[in-house]
């Protein structure tokens, strides 16, 4: 009898044990408001909350990145359009240097205008956006 009621001790302590820590896993739970604690409650569980917390971090990555991006094609777009009514007005004045009735005032003139636009297109040249040069010599 010994024996039997040394079994049942042993067995009844392990049930005890295995319900504590039942109770504590819930408490847990209820405390935290997660399921899943640990790898170990749900292995499945747990391996897709870390791949959907991979995909939540490859998007951010992808919206950081088409928002720099934009802003960089943005500041180009700006550069761009500068640069093409810089040109107009090049344009205009080559075409109205260009006749026999321009007098050297005028030359000189546009002459002068024609090197301050050109300090302008190398300025809008090295124009930088989000640290990087907008018009790359690369």
């Amino acid at each position: 009898m010994r024996i039997a009621d040394a079994h049942m001790y042993r067995s009844m302590n392990s049930s005890i044990n295995r319900s504590k820590d039942e109770l504590a896993r819930a408490q847990e739970q209820a405390a935290t408001g997660l399921r899943v604690t640990k790898p170990s409650d749900d292995p499945g569980a747990s391996a897709a909350a870390r791949r959907e917390a991979s995909q939540q971090r490859l998007a951010e990555g992808a919206a950081k990145n088409a928002d720099l991006a934009n802003t960089r094609l943005t500041s180009a777009d700006q550069a761009l359009s500068s640069v093409s009514d810089l040109l107009g007005r090049v344009r205009e004045l080559t075409l109205s240097s260009g006749t026999d009735t321009a007098s050297a005032e005028q030359l000189s003139a546009a002459a002068s205008e024609l090197d301050a636009i050109r300090q302008q297109i190398m300025s809008i040249g090295n124009t930088r956006s989000a640290g990087r040069f907008v018009c790359p010599a690369e």
